[in-house]
C-alpha cells in the first residue's frame, strides 16, 4: 500500500510539474546549461581560453593518432596517443561534473591497441571515441560558445552612467529622429540628430577597439564615414528621396552590419543567462 501511495504522489508531482511548465512555457528555457565550473576555464575568469585550447589539442591529437596508425609508425603513434589520453583526462580534471561522460573503456582499449601495435583496430576505436565527443558537443557546444565566447555587452560601458546597450538604444533614436525630420522637412532637427549620431558612434568606437585591436580602425570604418558624409550632404542640398537613400546606407553600414553578428549572439546570451525561477525549481 505504501509503495502505491509513493508512486501515486510521484506521478502526481510530475503531472503538476508538466502543467506548470506548460502554463509558463513562455518563461521556460529549452536548453541544457553546462556546469558552472566550466566558466573557470574561459575568459574573463581565466586569462586564457584554457578549455577551448584543450579541445583544439584533442582534435589535433585524434587526427595525428589516426594518421600514424594508418602509416603503422609505432614511435610517433605512441607519443600522440599519450598526449591524447593526457588531454582527454583533463576534461574531468577541469569539470568534474563531466567525468562520467568520458568513455574511459574506449580510451583504455585505444592505449592497449597502440601498445600492442594493433594499428587496424585503432581507427575503429577512434570512431567510438569521436561519438562520445559528438554527443557532448551536440548538447553543450553551441550554448557554451554563446555564454563564454560571445562578448557580454551588458557589462561594457561607453560612459560611467551608460551601458553599451543603453547607448545603442540612444543611437537608434537618433537614426529615427533623422527619418522623422526628413519627412517633416525639418533640416535643423535632422542635422542636429546626425551630429549627435556621429558623436555617439565615435564615443562607442573605443569599445570596439578593445576586441578588434588587430585592425587599423574597425568602427567607424571608411564605409560608415563615407555614408555619414553622404547623408550630411543630402540633408543640406538633396531632396527627400536622396536623403532617405543616404540614411538607408548609414543604417546598413553603421548599424545592421554589426548587428548581424553581435546582436544575435548577445540577445541569445541574455536569454540563456536569464534563468527562470520556475525552471530552476524543476531542475534535477
Amino acid at each position: 500500500m505504501k509503495t502505491k501511495i509513493i508512486a501515486g504522489l510521484l506521478a502526481l508531482s510530475w503531472v503538476l510539474a508538466a502543467a506548470l511548465v506548460y502554463l509558463h512555457k513562455d518563461r521556460v528555457q529549452l536548453v541544457r546549461l553546462p556546469p558552472e565550473s566550466l566558466a573557470e576555464w574561459y575568459k574573463p575568469q581565466n586569462k586564457r581560453q584554457v578549455w577551448l585550447h584543450n579541445m583544439f589539442k584533442l582534435r589535433r591529437e585524434m587526427q595525428a593518432v589516426k594518421h600514424y596508425a594508418l602509416l603503422e609508425q609505432a614511435e610517433p603513434l605512441a607519443l600522440w596517443t599519450e598526449r591524447l589520453n593526457e588531454h582527454y583526462q583533463k576534461i574531468s580534471e577541469m569539470v568534474p561534473e563531466w567525468g562520467g561522460r568520458l568513455d574511459q573503456d574506449v580510451m583504455a582499449e585505444l592505449i592497449t591497441a597502440q601498445q600492442s601495435n594493433q594499428f587496424g583496430q585503432m581507427g575503429y576505436l577512434l570512431g567510438d571515441l569521436q561519438q562520445s565527443c559528438d554527443s557532448c558537443h551536440t548538447q553543450f557546444r553551441t550554448v557554451t560558445a554563446t555564454l563564454y565566447r560571445a562578448p557580454d555587452f551588458q557589462e561594457m560601458r561607453v560612459k560611467p552612467s551608460q551601458s553599451l546597450p543603453e547607448t545603442m538604444k540612444a543611437l537608434n533614436r537618433k537614426v529615427n529622429s533623422i527619418k522623422i525630420a526628413i519627412g517633416a522637412k525639418d533640416r535643423t532637427w535632422a542635422l542636429n540628430s546626425l551630429g549627435e549620431l556621429k558623436a555617439g558612434i565615435n564615443e562607442m568606437s573605443a569599445l570596439c577597439e578593445n576586441c578588434h585591436s588587430y585592425l587599423p580602425k574597425v568602427y567607424p570604418d571608411t564605409v560608415v564615414e563615407t555614408a555619414l558624409e553622404e547623408l550630411h550632404g543630402a540633408l543640406l542640398s538633396g531632396d527627400s528621396k536622396q536623403q532617405g537613400e543616404a540614411l538607408g546606407k548609414v543604417a546598413v553600414s553603421a548599424c545592421a552590419q554589426c548587428h548581424g553578428t553581435h546582436r544575435i549572439g548577445y540577445d541569445t546570451q541574455q536569454l540563456i543567462k536569464a534563468k527562470s525561477g520556475l525552471l530552476e525549481s524543476l531542475r534535477h
